[in-house]
């Protein structure tokens, strides 16, 4: 979206548990299109410019997370329980705070997710065959492509109420979960 205010912080000062990365960001070095930094180069070029439609306007960008270690517990990193597993939420933790994880994270698809024309042309104040609300449209069909191609299993999670961290994740050709991140303001 153009409209970008000042009070996003690039990043949230967010340290991952002991023992896993949670990358974000590119680091500027050249890769090629099917390394992870490759992924990370890719996914951002393609959100370069959009922004959340929301109550607040936040940027997308890439993270990383490393898949399970064992091959049996794979099948549930892109589960709400097993993504907050590998974001270091134990159930430990949800059980003595007493906050169930269907309340802390969610699905969605992503079909779901993106703003149609109808929502981008709301959310500028114009109708849907504004050239600029076209444009924008298309920008979400171009990424929605690539999340799907360069992805497996790709969904949306979110985890968190109020400030809501929209995980738009999938499996790497690694087995890692790759995507890109967003903040959702619902008050």
């Amino acid at each position: 979206m153009a409209k970008k205010t000042s009070s996003h912080k690039q990043n949230s000062g967010k340290r991952a548990p002991k023992g896993y990365v949670l990358r974000t960001g590119s680091s500027g070095k050249k890769a090629s299109s099917r390394s992870p930094q490759g992924l990370c180069e890719q996914l951002e070029q393609a959100a370069k410019g959009l922004y959340h439609v929301n109550e607040s306007d936040y940027p997308y960008r890439f993270f990383t997370l490393p898949a399970a270690s064992e091959p049996a517990e794979r099948k549930d990193d892109l589960t709400a329980q097993g993504f907050l597993i590998r974001l270091g939420i134990s159930q430990q933790f949800t059980d003595e705070f007493n906050v169930p994880t269907d309340v802390l994270a969610s699905e969605k698809t992503l079909e779901d997710f993106f703003p149609g024309r109808e929502t981008l042309a709301d959310y500028q104040g114009t109708d849907v065959n504004d050239p600029k609300v076209v444009s924008e449209w298309k920008q979400y069909q171009k990424l929605q492509v690539l999340l799907k191609k360069r992805l497996r299993d790709v969904k949306v999670i979110r985890v968190g109420t109020v400030e809501i961290r929209c995980y738009i994740a999938g499996l790497d050709r690694y087995g890692n979960i790759a995507g890109l991140l967003t903040t959702c303001i619902e008050t």
